[in-house]
C-alpha cells in the first residue's frame, strides 16, 4: 500500500519565493510547484554542503506493520506521531501504555510500527543518511536544511521556476521571468540547469509519494 507523503515546508518560504516571482496569488504556478522547487533547491544545497540529515513524513494506514523504502539510511534520531515524540523499542516490546515504535531492516525494506496506531496518523521520521550512499539527486530525498541557507534556497528555487516559465509562458509574463533571470544572474541558472531533467515540464509536476 502506498504511503501518502507529508511535505514539511515552511509556508513563509513558499510565500517569499512567490513574492520574488511577483506571483503572490499563485496564478503563474500552484503552491505545489513552489513546493517542488524548494525540494529541488534542498537537494542541491545538501549535495553542495554534504548535509546528511533527512526526514520522511507520511500518513499511516492503521495498525498494520508498514513497509518503508529509505534509500540511504544510517539511523533515525527522532520519531514523531501527530507531533508527539515516540521512543524506540524492539519489535516484540511495544507497550500500548507508552509512546513507542520499532523500525528495522528486513531483507529488502524497513518495517515500521508503533503503539496505538490509527489510520491517517501523521508520522515523521528524522534520520541521518549513510555517507557511503549518494541519494542527493533522487527526487524522493528530503534533506533538512539549516536556516542559514535560506537565501540560497530562495535563489535556487527562483532559478528553477524561471526555467519552468520559459517552457510555459509567452509575452509579458515571459518577459517578467526574463527580468528575474537577469536579477538572479545567468551564472546561477547555468550552475543548476544541468541538474534539471531534460523532460521537466510545468504540466508534469505531481505530488510526491513514498512507496
Amino acid at each position: 500500500m502506498e504511503l501518502q507523503r507529508l511535505k514539511l515546508i515552511k509556508p513563509s518560504l513558499i510565500s517569499e519565493i512567490a513574492l520574488r516571482c511577483g506571483d503572490t496569488e499563485y496564478r503563474d504556478f500552484q503552491k505545489e510547484v513552489y513546493e517542488r522547487a524548494i525540494l529541488f533547491a534542498n537537494r542541491q544545497i545538501a549535495k553542495k554542503y554534504d548535509l546528511l540529515k533527512r526526514y520522511m513524513g507520511f500518513k499511516s494506514y492503521g495498525t498494520e506493520e508498514q513497509q518503508l523504502t529509505i534509500l540511504s539510511f544510517a539511523g533515525e534520531y527522532r520519531v514523531l506521531i501527530n507531533g508527539s515524540q515516540y521512543d524506540r523499542v524492539n519489535k516484540h516490546e511495544l507497550d500500548s501504555t507508552k509512546n513507542q515504535y520499532y523500525l528495522y531492516y528486513d531483507s529488502h525494506s524497513f518495517l515500521f510500527n508503533y503503539t496505538n496506531a490509527l489510520d491517517g496518523d501523521n508520522v515523521v521520521i528524522y534520520y541521518t543518511a549513510d555517507i557511503k550512499i549518494d541519494d542527493y539527486d533522487l527526487e524522493q530525498t528530503a534533506p533538512i536544511i539549516p536556516g542559514k541557507y535560506e537565501d540560497e534556497q530562495i535563489a535556487i528555487a527562483v532559478s528553477y521556476l524561471i526555467r519552468l516559465a520559459k517552457a510555459k509562458f509567452i509575452g509579458h509574463k515571459l518577459e517578467k521571468y526574463e527580468r528575474l533571470r537577469t536579477e538572479y544572474g545567468r551564472s546561477r541558472e547555468k550552475e543548476y540547469d544541468s541538474q534539471l531533467a531534460p523532460t521537466t515540464k510545468w504540466a508534469q509536476i505531481k505530488p510526491f509519494k513514498y512507496i
